[in-house]
């Protein structure tokens, strides 16, 4: 990749793009793939890394309502 593409890309937030893309250009099995074929690999790839990102994130935030005083209370009143 270009490295004033890479930079740009950088500058973007779109680090995670060109790292996949980097990715896709060592990978000798996708050499022979079609532009949207590759293209639909590139997509699903980050895709999936930031679905895998986000989990953890979402769990996070879950423990830290559920840990709160408020909602330990909520839940109190609801229960009894």
């Amino acid at each position: 990749m270009n490295i004033e593409i890479k930079k740009s890309l950088s500058v973007l937030e779109l680090s995670d793009l060109a790292r996949i893309i980097e990715m896709q250009e060592k990978d000798i099995k996708l050499v022979d793939l079609s532009y949207e074929k590759r293209l639909e690999l590139l997509l699903e790839t980050l895709i999936q890394e930031g679905e895998n990102r986000l989990i953890p994130t979402n769990e996070t935030n879950l423990r830290k309502l559920y840990d709160s005083k408020k909602l330990k209370k909520l839940v109190d009143e609801i229960e009894s």
